[in-house]
């Protein structure tokens, strides 16, 4: 029931069987995409990313659930 990614450079490297089929896509069809495309527009992006490096570079790990 739960999808999950993992990001570098917040482009998909992998996610499982869940996430792909919650957003329509088949297997294997996000690695290498920007994950630009999981968010409503490109201000969310950008305000996630701004929270994401800065828990980041102060040596936290950041974790977060996304409603879709």
């Amino acid at each position: 029931v739960v999808g999950i990614a993992i990001f570098r450079e917040r482009r998909f490297v992998s996610c499982n069987a869940q996430l792909e089929h919650q957003l329509g896509y088949g297997p294997g069809e996000l690695a290498g995409r920007s994950a630009e495309i999981i968010h409503r527009d490109s201000e969310h992006f950008e305000a996630r990313g701004r929270r994401i490096y800065a828990a980041l570079s102060g040596g936290a790990n950041f974790a977060e659930e996304e409603q879709f």
